[in-house]
């Protein structure tokens, strides 16, 4: 009932959305039936921070993005090798180095979908 998308409008080196996948346009169009999708939720962030909790594992599958061609061509924002390497100054050139993270919704949010951010801790603005 989530689906995930990685945020192009990040604002860390790893920055992931958790939506359901039905539109809720946010908190409060929230109902008592949607108790399962507010632990749902939090539950595949989890799964995130533990699949990409080293810097091993963050450049790989931001090296996979990549080879799929899951970042468009033409976004302003999207992954280089040059992430690559800030990736590696954030947290060391150690492979095994463990990436934190936030994971948190909204207090007023821009967008109108319910949505659950899942940032890796450095905070990077990247643009590209």
């Amino acid at each position: 009932s989530v689906v995930v998308v990685v945020n192009p409008l990040k604002h860390s080196l790893l920055h992931f959305l958790v939506l359901p996948k039905e539109m809720i346009d946010g908190p409060s169009q929230l109902a008592l039936e949607d108790a399962g999708l507010l632990s749902e939720m939090p539950r595949v962030a989890k799964a995130l921070v533990v699949s990409y909790q080293t810097v091993a594992e963050a450049k790989e599958f931001l090296g996979q993005c990549r080879k799929e061609g899951r970042f468009a061509a033409d976004s302003l924002q999207r992954w280089t090798e040059a992430e690559d390497e800030l990736l590696e100054g954030a947290y060391g050139n150690l492979p095994q180095a463990v990436v934190p993270f936030r994971v948190g919704f909204h207090v007023c949010s821009t967008r109108r979908h319910l949505h659950l951010h899942v940032l890796s801790g450095d905070f990077t603005y990247v643009q590209s």
